[in-house]
Parts: structure tokens; C-alpha cells; sequence
């Protein structure tokens, strides 16, 4: 859902001790083209972007409202988080 009088931007920093690379999880929709869920560096830095308001079941928006993919966005930050 694009309103130009509406703006949300969440930017997410967290550690994670793992060897460098990719995240993926089924619990987060999929990344969009020839990108990454997440990538997580050798120094245990994770970094995530681009992530939008899609149902990781489905691949469609989740719901017609701001709300309602700015609540799905959050729940796909949280399970590639925990991936």
C-alpha cells in the first residue's frame, strides 16, 4: 500500500552469533528478486531491508490498510530475527 501522506520506515540492528551469510525462514515472506532475507555478517551483525507487508502462507498483502502491513512487516522482522 503506497499513500503518499503516509510514511512508515522501521530500521532494525540486532547481533547474532552465527557464521556470515544469509538468513532465510518460512516464517517471513520471501525476499522479493535476487535478494536476502537477511544477511548476517561474521562479526554476528544482522542486516535486514526491504522487508514489506507480505503473508509468507500466501505472498499477498497482508490486508488493504497501512495498519495492517505495517503489523505484518513487524511479524516478518520478528521470525527472520529469530531465524
Amino acid at each position: 500500500l503506497v499513500r503518499p501522506d503516509k510514511l512508515v520506515e522501521i530500521q532494525v540492528t540486532a547481533a547474532q552469533l552465527s557464521p556470515a551469510g544469509p538468513v532465510v525462514t518460512s516464517d517471513a515472506a520471501a525476499a522479493v528478486g535476487p535478494y536476502n532475507q537477511g544477511i548476517v555478517t561474521r562479526n554476528g551483525m544482522l542486516f535486514i531491508s526491504g522487508c514489506i507487508g507480505l503473508e509468507p502462507s500466501t505472498g499477498e498483502f497482508a490486508g488493504a490498510t497501512i495498519e495492517s502491513q505495517t503489523k505484518q512487516v513487524l511479524r516478518n522482522l520478528d521470525a527472520i530475527l529469530r531465524a
